[in-house]
């Protein structure tokens, strides 16, 4: 995954690195829908009066962001399919 002398940056699934392409400067990872980690989630919501079932494929993934011991405190925001999921604050060193 993306890193440098400042930070370094991985994502896994099932604790296994998640392939990357890099593309104009950026790196994208992709993950099929389904996988042997997969499970389905149920959303239910009202519409019109009546109750929608939807089911999805959820695969779960975790990500590690590593800041190198000479920098200085940082904020790491992780975007998921364009979408901000969570805000990081890494002290010189820590990894989350």
């Amino acid at each position: 995954m993306p890193s440098d002398s400042f930070f370094g940056f991985s994502m896994l699934i099932a604790g296994r690195p998640v392939p990357e392409y890099a593309h104009e400067g950026r790196v994208y990872v992709e993950s099929s829908l389904t996988t042997p980690f997969s499970y389905n989630q149920q959303t239910e919501e009202l519409v019109n009066g009546e109750k929608e079932v939807q089911t999805s494929p959820v695969t779960p993934y975790q990500v590690f962001v590593h800041l190198a011991p000479h920098c200085e405190t940082s904020v790491i925001f992780i975007y998921v399919d364009g979408v901000r999921v969570t805000k990081l604050l890494l002290e010189k060193g820590q990894s989350k």
